[in-house]
């Protein structure tokens, strides 16, 4: 059978419950992915047009504010997708399964947890807020700009956990465009606030803060109404709103590589904003702040590629049906790679545009677009460690996805961006990010071959054969 025909089992009875039926992979695929990509495509270039605005509007310093203060919007995120992802895997594999009453107490459970964890997170932050930005480098004129933006910012903390959180649940009953909605209802509002809020009316980093909760306001607004219409299959009930702790920890499990990675990238940005003013000054953070934005464009289609495919491999491994698994699984892999192989060559063309984009300044621009060059010499090969990733949470194995985080961005970059400095300067910093693709994208080949020796069919010997006939 090739890889893009579709076995007798997707033409199963209806009884079976199986969403992700289809004429062959690269339309199954596409029909999850690409609304997931193109949301959140959109969202991505929203943030870099908000920053964009900050960075005309407020100077230079405004982006480094929102730089500096980077870490902190990350935990917080980190907290719902981790309730996300792992709630999402988890209601997934009850569906391949058919316990459809269990798949709806980890949908409540799911809920309730994105909520608890982001209030309480974006509380302990608001109550330290002035101490913790001048530990991430915020000083001088940076600092009012920071506190003014992110006083706002924390209040809608818990608005965006769910938004996130249960966006993810909505892709895994099945339902990718209402996904795809959510994030560009959200998108759309915001570029329209944004600009409002910022030269319209004056209000400047406030306003910027007010048009981000305002929009994820509608955004989870919007999700939760598709979970609690009495015409849904799959629904919000109250007595499932009661956490259950079972449920609690394997969501917990599951989602730990996400909380993990985030976190991660939290504690990577901190010790980056420092190690860039002590080499380069505020110019560097200016820099790192472009290059940050430009990545996001980079790595979220990916992103989008793999939300579109983690319901599908979880569906499939729920259902034990693993070769159709590892089919979908190398297509994600090949679509996420041409991806970043395209984002590698318009940056290398075209990064003093992108740059430009951000600021007039030609010191500013120039660093930028070094940084940007040099950060992504080996992108094309994110797109690989993404998958990996996401192949081991879909499959409910949260330390291989574990592993995988930690040496992204701990065990390997996180020594780079200390050590190579030392030596090098302010490239070693540039380095330290193309270095530590290489070095992962190796340890992700070695986890992934060691993988999928487990779905390989047994061969038979020739006794075991004539055996298997006498029998």
């Amino acid at each position: 059978m090739s890889i893009d025909t579709i076995s007798h089992f997707e033409d199963a009875p209806a009884a079976v419950k199986n969403p992700f039926r289809g004429k062959n992979l690269q339309s199954v695929l596409f029909k999850f992915s690409a609304p997931a990509v193109t949301g959140i495509i959109v969202s991505a270039m929203y943030n870099v047009a908000d920053r964009a605005f900050i960075g005309h509007s407020a100077g230079p310093d405004g982006i480094a504010a929102i730089t500096v203060t980077f870490p902190l919007s990350i935990f917080i995120m980190a907290c719902g997708i981790m309730a996300g992802v792992g709630g999402s895997v988890l209601f997934s594999i009850s569906l391949g399964r058919k316990h459809y009453d269990k798949a709806e107490r980890i949908l409540g459970n799911t809920l309730m947890m994105v909520f608890i964890l982001t209030a309480g997170v974006a509380a302990a932050w608001r109550i330290f807020l002035t101490p913790l930005l001048k530990l991430l480098g915020a000083s001088g004129d940076v600092l009012p700009l920071a506190r003014d933006y992110m006083k706002i910012l924390l209040l809608g903390g818990p608005v965006q956990g769910i938004a996130m959180g249960m966006n993810n649940m909505l892709r895994a009953t099945g339902r990718p465009k209402l996904a795809m909605l959510t994030m560009i209802i959200g998108a759309v509002i915001n570029c329209i606030l944004g600009p409002l809020f910022i030269f319209g009316l004056k209000w400047g980093m406030e306003g910027a803060a007010l048009g981000v909760v305002l929009s994820q306001l509608v955004s989870m607004t919007w999700t939760l109404v598709h979970f609690v219409l009495p015409s849904e299959r799959y629904r919000l009930h109250f007595k499932y709103l009661k956490p259950d702790f079972k449920i609690v920890r394997q969501i917990a499990a599951i989602g730990s590589s996400q909380f993990i990675m985030n976190t991660a990238i939290a504690a990577l940005n901190i010790v980056l904003n420092l190690t860039l003013v002590h080499y380069g000054g505020d110019l560097a953070i200016f820099a790192m702040g472009i290059v940050t934005s430009v990545n996001t464009l980079t790595i979220m289609p990916v992103i989008g590629v793999a939300q579109g495919l983690q319901p599908i491999l979880g569906y499939y491994y729920g259902a034990r049906y693993h070769k159709r698994m590892i089919q979908f699984f190398r297509t994600g892999v090949k679509w996420a790679t041409i991806i970043t192989c395209a984002s590698f060559i318009l940056i290398m063309v075209f990064a003093r545009e992108m740059a430009h984009v951000f600021s007039a300044d030609e010191d500013l621009i120039q660093l930028a677009a070094r940084a940007l060059r040099t950060f992504n010499m080996f992108v094309p090969l994110v797109g690989f460690q993404v998958i990996g990733g996401t192949f081991f949470q879909a499959t409910a194995q949260p330390v291989k996805a574990v592993i995988l985080t930690l040496s992204r961005q701990i065990l390997v970059l996180f020594p780079l961006i200390i050590i190579l400095p030392l030596f090098i300067g302010l490239n070693g910093v540039f380095i330290a990010g193309p270095s530590a693709d290489f070095a992962v994208s190796a340890i992700t080949f070695f986890l992934l071959t060691r993988e999928m020796k487990k779905y390989q069919p047994r061969k038979i010997s020739p006794e075991g054969q004539r055996a298997q006939a006498r029998e």
